[in-house]
């Protein structure tokens, strides 16, 4: 059998964001600006707001330049926010959950990222109003750093600087795709003007989006490439939304249920999926190493095809 490769398991690469990055990690840096502030970026879902806010926060500069460091993922929780925030803010500082985090950060200089925050839930700003006021010191040159979308609103923090991340050109969304289509070849660059019309055709149906490219290179990794347009024409045709399906893509939990959800997609509209027979499938593939796993996971896959996999936000 030959070698099917496996999709990838994580980010779509950092393509066409190294103005936006350096513009940010400059403020961020900034040691002419002594007070603590608020840092925005903001840009549409899929856009890589998330994936630039990790490479901002691993990089060895913010590194070196913060001695604390807190990365706070986002909440979805209706009631108990801020409980949920403070608890997880205490298990990356490694104090007791009852602890003072403002006398921990005392005279420290940090940098807190807020994930995905959305300021129009009563919830979330109330817990965040609370510990941007009461949690997190003013020492010298600190800074939050929050990830939104432009419908979700703003911090009314007075110290804030906004940094916009838009959709990606054809050319880098192109270089995005076909490094997850081609990932043992080395990327060598090619004008988007230069290409066949099918793969412009894969590249504008992800809108610019890092995401959805990645989980069409994914899918174009996988299965010939009229198959997988016609499979997207036929989600489309059904009232489906392909950035939507691309983000839940993104939304499972594990490298096994993404390969596992790709392979799902090479069976027919109303094909009848033998549970027994599609792990056994998984397991031949090297997707899954038990067969008692492959069952789990077309379970959790069917139960999301029709309830969140193709549903519309």
């Amino acid at each position: 059998m030959a070698e099917r490769p496996n999709p990838t398991s994580c980010e779509p690469p950092l393509v066409g964001f190294e103005a936006d990055k350096r513009k940010i990690m400059s403020a961020l840096l900034d040691t002419s600006e002594p007070r603590f502030s608020v840092v925005h970026i903001v840009g549409p879902r899929g856009v890589g707001k998330t994936h630039l806010a990790k490479e901002i926060y691993t990089s060895p500069e913010v590194q070196k330049h913060f001695r604390v460091r807190i990365w706070v993922p986002a909440s979805r929780a209706c009631y108990g926010v801020e409980v949920e925030y403070l608890k997880n803010m205490r298990a990356q500082l490694s104090i007791e959950q009852e602890a003072d985090i403002a006398r921990f950060l005392m005279g420290k200089r940090y940098c807190v990222v807020i994930d995905d925050q959305d300021w129009r839930s009563y919830s979330r700003r109330k817990a965040w109003n609370y510990i941007l006021g009461s949690e997190l010191p003013k020492s010298y040159g600190s800074r939050v750093l929050v990830t939104c979308r432009p419908e979700y609103g703003r911090s009314r923090y007075p110290v804030s600087r906004e940094f916009e991340v838009g959709p990606r050109s054809n050319e880098e969304s192109l270089e995005i795709l076909l490094k997850a289509a081609f990932p043992k070849y080395p990327w060598e660059g090619c004008p988007a003007g230069e290409v066949d019309d099918l793969v412009m055709k894969f590249v504008r149906k992800c809108k610019g989006l890092p995401w959805p490219l990645q989980f069409m290179g994914d899918l174009l990794s996988l299965h010939p490439w009229n198959e997988v347009l016609d499979r997207i024409q036929t989600i489309e045709a059904a009232g489906m939304n392909f950035v939507d399906l691309a983000m839940r893509y993104r939304d499972l939990s594990s490298h096994e249920m993404r390969a596992a959800f790709l392979y799902f997609l090479t069976f027919p509209e109303d094909a009848e999926i033998h549970a027994k027979s599609f792990a056994l499938l998984l397991k031949s593939e090297g997707i899954t190493r038990r067969s008692e796993q492959g069952e789990d996971i077309l379970q959790l896959l069917a139960e999301r095809s029709t309830s969140e996999m193709f549903s519309e936000d």
